[in-house]
């Protein structure tokens, strides 16, 4: 796990532990702890070069509807957050067609370069936990060069801060582990 908040408030005798001690402990804590909720929670900091993936489902000319009615409605909700609903009689995609797949769940984008240019974050937003769609300005490169040292990176921070509960928790399991290894 990246970043785990311990809370060995509840154990008594922690500051008795040597800080080799208490530094194992919650490391094995924060682990067992990281791997127990399926890796979700914790915070890291990640660099990534996204590329060609493209979100959205294509709907074919399929169903009862489709003959009926000329198309599928497939809803779906836009870059300005609002429900809508798309027609489709064909092959057609109804996602926003500038977006990249970050691995998430997203908590926060720190910075996104292309072609070593910093773009605003006024210019992009993250949808979905995993998606950072551009809102204002050009698509994001298709298919940049992955070779190049000026390419289209994205630093992020990726998972989700461990609640109170599992802080808690970790601290009451480093206590038992510090104990384990104090004999």
């Amino acid at each position: 796990p990246c970043s785990w908040t311990v809370d060995t408030g509840c154990c008594n005798n922690w500051d008795d532990y040597p800080p080799e001690t208490q530094q194992a402990a919650t490391d094995y804590a924060s682990l067992v702890l990281w791997a127990s909720t399926g890796r979700r929670f914790g915070l890291c900091e990640l660099t990534v070069r996204p590329c060609g993936r493209v979100r959205g489902v294509n709907m074919p000319f399929w169903g009862w509807g489709s003959y009926r009615f000329g198309g599928v409605w497939y809803p779906y909700i836009g870059v300005d957050g609002l429900w809508r609903n798309c027609g489709c009689s064909g092959w057609c995609n109804c996602r926003p067609q500038c977006e990249a797949y970050l691995p998430g769940p997203v908590d926060s984008v720190t910075e996104v370069l292309v072609n070593g240019e910093v773009v605003e974050p006024t210019d992009y937003e993250v949808q979905d936990h995993s998606w950072l769609v551009r809102v204002e300005g050009d698509c994001w490169p298709s298919n940049p060069d992955m070779a190049a040292d000026e390419a289209f990176e994205v630093t992020y921070v990726r998972g989700e801060p461990a609640p109170p509960a599992l802080a808690n928790a970790a601290g009451s399991l480093a206590c038992e582990f510090a104990k384990a290894c104090s004999g």
